[in-house]
């Protein structure tokens, strides 16, 4: 749970912390129905920004991140240079980083327009 109340704070995601994401126990005696949702829904978020990625930066950034695999190993097992990898695996982690921080801008700007039609309604409605 830690993790996942980190990386809803931050807009620069640790991707050992992506990588744990997928041995998270999502229930904790802690957490209300509430947080679990939101922790939910933030697992699916970044599952979802993973599977969007190009396809052989997700399988070179899977075969690091989630599986462990060095990477001589992923350059011999795809037969691709060493620095292929290495470039796909910060490919990778600057894609990610882009859509949250675009999320994230969406959600402010989304919350801004309600807040001044909100804002407006009660203004004209009081006149």
């Amino acid at each position: 749970m830690i993790v996942l109340g980190h990386l809803r704070r931050s807009r620069i995601v640790s991707i050992e912390a992506v990588a744990e994401i997928e041995n998270l126990q999502v229930a904790s005696n802690t957490s209300s129905p509430e947080e679990m949702a939101v922790y939910r829904n933030q697992l699916q978020f970044i599952q979802g920004l993973i599977d969007k990625l190009p396809e052989r930066c997700r399988q070179v950034f899977r075969m690091r991140k989630f599986e462990g695999i060095s990477q001589r190993d992923v350059a011999r097992q795809l037969d691709i240079p060493e620095h292929t990898v290495e470039n796909d695996v910060a490919k990778a982690l600057r894609l990610i980083q882009q859509a949250i921080a675009q999320g994230e801008n969406e959600a402010e700007t989304s919350l801004e327009r309600t807040t001044k039609h909100g804002r407006a309604r009660i203004s004209t409605g009081s006149q």
